[in-house]
């Protein structure tokens, strides 16, 4: 059992393209896998834009499969959440650990960056520090302020002793691949034994870049 946290540098950072795209690939080669988004805010069309799209990877077809609280409001869950109902730390690790316990791998994809407050006192790196994932991914969106935003990241997450075992540079539109030669290096300065990837605008992640010769669920990918 391996459970991957994905988190990002801000909202629309591109960690649904990320990890629906990855979770595709590891079911296409019949790896045991899933992906998970407990927290969704904000409703589109009627729609959780989001959970529809991590559900069509999986060809899954009901919410609860892969999410735990859906609020309609496009806010922090702090102020999504109704009043008597906000998140609960300790049901959302429970049911987090629970899903992963019955795959080799869970991919659980968080909502927004490292200091968005899922409820008074609670934020998401303190869900990621109580989630205990054995790896984290840190989506980058390339823009201007990217290399400020990442920073503040790393030092967020060196503050519960984590590092991300990898950054991923992510361009979300066409017109931000022009930051990314400009990200890369600053990046390379302060990753430390984080591994980088860089990802055009629309481009996939390769499950052999981002799982090199592990393999899923015990098996070693050629």
């Amino acid at each position: 059992m391996n459970t991957v946290f994905v988190t990002a540098t801000d909202t629309d950072a591109g960690k649904t393209h990320v990890v629906s795209a990855t979770i595709r690939q590891c079911l296409s080669l019949g790896l045991d896998a899933i992906a998970l988004k407990p927290i969704a805010c904000g409703i589109q069309h009627g729609r959780y834009a989001d959970i529809d799209r991590l559900l069509a990877a999986q060809q899954l077809d009901h919410p609860d499969r892969i999410n735990l609280y859906r609020f309609p409001t496009a806010a922090a869950p702090v102020h999504a959440a109704p009043n008597d109902r906000p998140v609960d730390p300790i049901r959302l690790n429970t049911w987090c650990h629970a899903r992963a316990q019955l795959h080799a791998w869970t991919i659980i994809e968080g909502i927004g960056g490292l200091r968005v407050p899922l409820r008074h006192g609670y934020e998401v790196r303190d869900w990621i520090k109580d989630c205990k994932p054995d790896h984290i991914w840190l989506i980058v969106r390339c823009r201007v302020g990217a290399l400020n935003h990442l920073l503040l990241t790393l030092e967020s997450l060196k503050a519960i002793d984590r590092h991300p075992a990898f950054i991923v540079l992510n361009a979300a539109h066409k017109e931000d691949e022009a930051y990314l030669p400009m990200l890369a290096e600053g990046c390379a300065t302060v990753a430390e034994d984080s591994k980088i990837l860089t990802l055009g605008s629309g481009e996939a992640p390769d499950i052999r870049e981002l799982l090199p010769g592990q393999g899923m669920g015990g098996e070693t990918q050629a």
